[in-house]
């Protein structure tokens, strides 16, 4: 009897429609000798609370420079911004090296990552990040400290994958939350 309750409260599946899933790997192979990048993505994109979805004609992939790619897990917007503005500055340089691409995106991606803070959380209060610094002497402890905390925890809902072949063979490299570059080549 204990058992027969258990399994009328218990759900026979999970409402996974709730939770946001992203497909979004890569990994180095060699063909007749020469390595290679293989990357998936699935090209549905969320909104919201996930009530509004969509598949656009793009994959959440995009070419970087030198047959590089990034493929991202998350805003859209955010990635199409920083990826816009690395690729910039990673062709002006002439870098060809993975792991420079990587750490363009990673700064990038901290550059953005602190302008959205500082327009959360100072602007409303008629700050930026150089008044703030300026004007904590003149504030309650407890509120410098609020906005510090707010400032450095929060998050961009953006992971990365940065991969390529260069010069010295193929290279996975992750960026996440706040930039951080982490090196996958396995």
């Amino acid at each position: 009897q204990d058992w027969q309750k258990r399994t009328k409260s218990a759900k026979p599946w999970t409402d996974w429609s709730r939770y946001p899933v992203t497909v979004c790997i890569a990994a180095i192979c060699s063909h007749q000798g020469q390595e290679m990048i293989v990357g998936v993505t699935d090209c549905m994109l969320t909104a919201g609370d996930n009530s509004f979805q969509f598949e656009p004609f793009r994959a959440k992939a995009y070419a970087f420079v030198n047959g590089s790619i990034s493929l991202f897990a998350g805003d859209i917007t955010d990635h199409t911004r920083i990826v816009g503005d690395a690729f910039i500055t990673v062709d002006i340089a002439g870098h060809t090296a993975i792991q420079h691409m990587a750490d363009v995106y990673a700064e990038t991606y901290q550059e953005f990552r602190s302008k959205c803070a500082e327009t959360i959380f100072l602007k409303p209060l008629k700050l930026n990040l150089k008044s703030f610094v300026q004007q904590q002497k003149t504030m309650r402890e407890s509120r410098v400290k609020q906005l510090m905390e707010q400032l450095q925890n929060y998050r961009l809902e953006l992971v990365t994958i940065i991969a390529g072949v260069d010069g010295s063979g193929g290279h996975l490299f992750i960026v996440e939350n706040p930039g951080l570059v982490i090196c996958r080549d396995g």
